[in-house]
């Protein structure tokens, strides 16, 4: 968290000493926008290393202060594994999925340069929920240990992009940025033989994610 607050910091403190002080008014003021993205990433979990493919979308609406951007989004994520797994006693494949989507609050600074080039930031507060299915082995049968769980995140990312003119209103932007989140977990195991179940405990873990992510953005600017 120390770190991500220390980025932000500094990103402010850079880019208002950019910020031009004759702004042209003629410029709309009001930004409506959709980013849609992905990533790639690896994190540790309990000292195991899995990778997982994230999506997210993210509506905002801003307004233009100067050469600033300020805004509002609402961040939708949805992640997805396949782990393919083997068992002691089989020869068959069994694969083990963890699926989860998340909700956060985006509020976010972007400023642009005369070069169509621009700077964003933002802070990102949320939850999310998900569920694992593990395929176990006891030499006679397979069965799924199941794991849902909640989380709880904050963090922040840092990016930068280009802004494309499409016509006089709009703003056809890619843009790349780094993510780092700190999240709470709080798991809740339990197992199944032929859908009975016969286990179960809870537990809370800490795993922090540092993603790159790629972006294409769409901008309705008006006045």
């Amino acid at each position: 968290m120390k770190n991500t607050l220390i980025a932000l910091l500094l990103f402010f403190s850079i880019t208002s000493s950019f910020a031009l002080t004759n702004a042209n008014d003629s410029l709309p003021k009001n930004y409506l926008g959709l980013n849609l993205g992905g990533a790639y990433f690896t994190s540790k979990d309990n000292g195991d290393k899995q990778s997982a493919i994230d999506i997210n979308s993210a509506p905002f609406y801003g307004r233009r202060v100067k050469n600033f951007i300020f805004a509002l989004g609402l961040g939708i994520n949805y992640k997805a594994q396949k782990i393919p797994l083997s068992t002691s006693g089989g020869l068959e494949s069994y694969y083990g999925t963890d699926k989860s989507i998340e909700l956060a609050l985006l509020p976010t600074i972007r400023y642009y340069t005369k070069k169509n080039l621009f700077i964003t930031s933002s802070f990102n507060i949320g939850r999310g929920s998900g569920e694992r299915k593990t395929p176990v082995s006891d030499g006679r049968k397979v069965y799924y240990s199941n794991t849902d769980y909640s989380s709880k995140f904050i963090g922040g990312n840092l990016g930068i992009g280009y802004a494309i003119k499409a016509g006089k209103y709009f703003l056809i932007e890619p843009q790349i940025s780094f993510q780092k989140l700190f999240n709470e977990v709080t798991y809740n195991y339990y197992a199944s033989v032929n859908s009975i179940y016969f286990s179960n405990f809870e537990f809370t873990n800490n795993p922090n994610n540092s993603h790159i992510i790629f972006a294409l953005g769409i901008t309705y600017r008006f006045k």
